[in-house]
């Protein structure tokens, strides 16, 4: 099982994740400047770098994806197929609502096949609802999923079926004082099923 890293804005929780085993950090460029990810990127090994596009590659200048220089990227619940770039692993998040029809999602889905995984945000769900999604999705599909890490300590069994996690980097508090207490004690709980 794998373990991303999203949201990443500063150093601290980029090296934090690294040394956890994240295999990809991803870098909103909405919520840090161009400089401070290829600053980060010189500082952190390991990891790979993406960038989290919420509307595909066209929201992005090429000028300045040619100076990040990304690895990959976390495709947004509404970027379509033509917002990818070739050659360029990506994973596309979805961002179902409770009560959705699973059978459409798995629908919609499928129809990236091409992505490295399935990334389901599903933070303000409780774990009963997220097991119930999941016994809906076919087992050779590859996903991810990011929930609170309060849901992970509570119950690990929402990663008994999946490939990965994705659990967003807590602020700064201040200039390198960031609190991954709640992050330490989901990971703990997971320790048997990551990597």
């Amino acid at each position: 099982m794998i373990l991303l890293a999203d949201k990443i804005t500063n150093l601290t929780a980029a090296r934090y994740f690294a040394a956890k085993g994240a295999e990809w950090l991803f870098f909103d460029p909405s919520s840090i400047s161009i400089p401070e990810i290829q600053a980060i990127r010189g500082w952190v090994e390991g990891p790979r770098s993406g960038l989290y596009l919420p509307l595909g590659s066209d929201s992005m200048d090429k000028e300045i994806l040619a100076q990040i220089q990304p690895e990959g990227f976390m495709l947004g619940h509404f970027a379509d197929r033509q917002s990818r770039i070739d050659g360029l692993p990506f994973f596309k998040e979805w961002r179902p609502e409770r009560g959705d029809d699973p059978a459409s999602l798995v629908e919609m889905m499928a129809a990236w096949p091409e992505a490295e995984a399935q990334l389901l945000r599903l933070e303000e769900w409780s774990n009963a609802d997220i097991l119930a999604l999941l016994a809906a999705v076919p087992e050779d599909m590859q996903l991810i999923i990011s929930t609170t890490p309060d849901a992970f300590q509570q119950g690990v069994e929402v990663v008994r079926d999946v490939a990965g996690i994705c659990l967003v980097a807590p602020p700064e508090e201040e200039v390198g004082l960031v609190s991954f207490d709640h992050i330490d004690e989901a990971l703990d709980a997971l320790e048997g099923y990551l990597f």
